[in-house]
């Protein structure tokens, strides 16, 4: 109505609606409603401005971490796309908070996001989990911009290198081997480990503008380990005992994680109280989980069901957030189940008494069992050290093993620790933390490996008491399993040769034309038990898995994982005074078949890996110990005569465990480097 200011001749652009009108714009003009109310109370007096029950939605912006919000009439939604967060409003952080969870979820080592307090203001970073006097004239600046002039090991403060501090600088009388300005390059190697400084940023170096002074600088990777929150945990004895902490203050956003174990049917994890607001999370039956809340509209609740009951003594991870937006609850790779808030409702949870863990101030059934690795909204709660001065409640818990013991493979045991678990790979053919990593070589033409069982073997007797025979006998199988991955287009091999003091002997060999063939002789006065698998070509170059499975007289064959064989031996079902066991090429076989010895002479080329006879692993032993060259032991002789067998045999025998070599390896030094160019990329050794 540009030319009234009485209204007059707007009839026509405003008369006869019935409703609600809002952002009407003329041309590139906005009109101004209020302003023609104002202006047209005489003339329109069933015109009604005001809001129409319209409000901005996103001022404030309840959307967190950058999140960007948008609105329609009557909500509003939050793109969380490239902020690094999830959930209704972008407050859940879509990274774990330490490498230890990487870890326990069986991740390999490598580069990871981290965020390492989970919803709270500090964002993500990436790090590679696994695990002078004066003025300074160099430093480096830690994560708050802050300078630091202490290197290593040493204390913040201390102007010294690693070396200053133990005294072991290149000059004794400087701090670090760097400050002696001598004539060369010197280098000082140094770990930064006060992670409360860290991750560096920058390094600074005054001193290298003088002349003839150069300096060079590398900084490496920051690498993490470990996490004591991950595995800070408190056990409930009671039905009353319980854990208390100051008031929750998150009134619009609370997200709350932690893992628990039980094997009791129900009870509070925690709850927090208002006058009339709370909330709670409890296990409300062995196969359901439940979070209420009210923060005014009255009481909520959000459950998560279970086909298998939560009470059974194994860790359970529980994510609970409640927001603007509404509540989600999550245990374990269970779907999320959600609620959304009621749309015009109350929206601040308000909280006054304590924070109760474990149990609850409004008596319900407390929580018998394990809770760790508890936070709120990102930050952890000390629960080992609130418990170690709360009756009823012990720091620390047992039995991670019923967790985690899966991720110990390959036959390695789990073994407890106060924090987690370790995996024991002595009695597997692999290594490494989880006894995954595989150990392999590559044998060259003519060359072989020995491992003597003898040298390994430990006697529970006194052996001054024992004749040579006596002790001989002690080693003797009923049953093994042997397992071992192979690589090679050479035909024939010895994949494996195991010999007996009495003649007797186990050979594992691939004839001319690829196939495999198994040979059991367990008795030295019978010919061996031969048995051929019709299985396809096993020379072709790739990698194959084998396993041999004998109990007494019933041997069972398995190649990659798939094709089985049983056979039956006759030729004896115990395996007497086990010798060695040799890998590659054997030297003159006494008492083997012919097609054995064939084998044998020609040995094996290409990559042996995850061998492993009974408890023994051979290749594992010889990365172990030292590398030696020379000829496998000669076969110890055998005599039956009393008079050889008495004190002089003892001597001998005695003298041949301590000075025998238990690994005999040719041109072991170069397996590792020619199977580079021997074995293809995809495959390699």
């Amino acid at each position: 109505c540009p030319n009234s200011s009485t209204g007059s001749g707007c009839e026509s652009v405003l008369g006869g609606l019935q409703g609600c009108l809002r952002l009407i714009s003329i041309g590139d003009r906005m009109v101004d409603l209020i302003s023609v109310q104002q202006g047209a109370l005489g003339r329109f007096s069933d015109l009604q401005i005001d809001s129409c029950g319209i409000m901005d939605r996103c001022l404030p912006s309840y959307c967190e971490h950058g999140g960007d919000c948008s609105q329609s009439w009557d909500t509003f939604s939050c793109d969380c796309q490239g902020t690094g967060y999830t959930g209704a409003t972008c407050h859940s952080s879509v990274y774990e908070q330490s490498c230890e969870a990487h870890k326990y979820s069986g991740s390999p080592s490598g580069p990871y996001y981290i965020d390492a307090d989970g919803s709270g203001p500090l964002g993500p970073c990436l790090v590679y989990c696994n695990t002078t006097d004066g003025v300074p004239l160099s430093w480096w600046v830690g994560k708050t911009n802050e300078t630091h002039s202490y290197w290593g090991s040493s204390l913040p403060g201390a102007h010294k290198c690693t070396c200053g501090l133990e005294g072991n600088c290149t000059d004794s009388q400087y701090r670090c081997t760097c400050d002696a300005e001598q004539n060369e390059w010197n280098s000082d190697t140094i770990v930064l480990s006060h992670k409360e400084h860290l991750p560096v940023p920058q390094i600074v170096m005054t001193d290298a503008s003088r002349p003839h002074s150069a300096a060079a600088h590398l900084l490496g990777p920051l690498l993490c380990h470990g996490d004591k929150s991950f595995w800070n945990s408190a056990s409930f004895n009671t039905e009353t005992s319980y854990l208390h902490f100051p008031t929750f203050h998150e009134e619009l956003t609370a997200d709350v994680s932690f893992f628990f174990k039980t094997t009791v049917s129900s009870g509070v994890f925690m709850e927090n109280l208002g006058i009339t607001d709370f909330i709670r999370i409890e296990l409300h039956a062995p196969s359901e989980v439940t979070l209420s809340f009210d923060v005014g509209n009255g009481p909520c609740e959000v459950s998560v069901q279970s086909p298998t009951p939560f009470n059974d003594g194994r860790w359970h991870h529980v994510k609970a957030e409640r927001n603007v937006k509404g509540a989600s609850l999550q245990v374990d790779q269970l779907p999320q189940q959600m609620r959304p808030a009621p749309a015009d409702g109350r929206i601040r949870l308000q909280l006054n008494s304590q924070l109760f863990i474990g149990g609850t101030a409004s008596r319900q059934r407390g929580f018998v069992g394990c809770i760790r690795s508890l936070q709120l909204n990102g930050m952890f709660l000390d629960l080992e050290a609130r418990a170690t001065m709360t009756p009823g409640v012990e720091p620390g818990c047992e039995g991670h093993c019923s967790s985690y013991g899966h991720l110990c493979h390959n036959g390695g045991r789990c073994r407890e620790k106060h924090r987690g678990i370790t995996c024991d790979c002595a009695f597997s053919a692999y290594d490494g933390p989880f006894c995954s990593q595989e150990i392999s070589a590559y044998f060259e033409p003519g060359s072989s490996m020995t491992y003597n069982f003898q040298e390994h073997y430990t006697l529970s007797k006194n052996t001054s008491s024992l004749t040579a025979s006596s002790l001989q006998k002690d080693i003797t199988f009923s049953r093994e399993t042997i397992t071992l991955s192979f690589q090679t287009t050479g035909t024939p091999s010895s994949l494996l040769y195991v010999s007996s003091f009495y003649e007797e002997y186990l050979s594992v060999i691939l004839a001319n034309n690829g196939s495999l063939q198994i040979r059991y002789k367990l008795d030295s006065y019978q010919d061996p038990d031969v048995f051929n698998f019709d299985f396809k070509n096993l020379a072709d170059g790739h990698l194959h898995q084998l396993k041999i499975n004998r109990k007494e007289a019933v041997v069972s064959v398995e190649v990659n994982q798939s094709s089985k064989r049983e056979v039956i031996l006759s030729s004896g079902t115990e395996f007497n005074a086990v010798k060695s066991l040799v890998l590659g090429k054997v030297l003159g076989p006494p008492g083997a078949d012919p097609d054995t010895r064939r084998a044998a002479a020609r040995g094996f080329t290409g990559c042996l890996s995850a061998v492993r006879f009974g408890s023994a692993a051979p290749l594992k032993a010889a990365h172990s110990r030292p590398a030696e060259e020379g000829e496998p032991f000669p076969r110890a002789a055998r005599s039956d005569s009393g008079v050889i067998g008495g004190v002089i045999a003892v001597v001998i025998f005695i003298l041949l465990c301590i000075s025998a070599l238990a690994i005999h390896i040719y041109q072991q030094r170069k397996l590792h480097k020619e199977s580079e160019s021997k074995v293809s990329k995809n495959e390699e050794c």
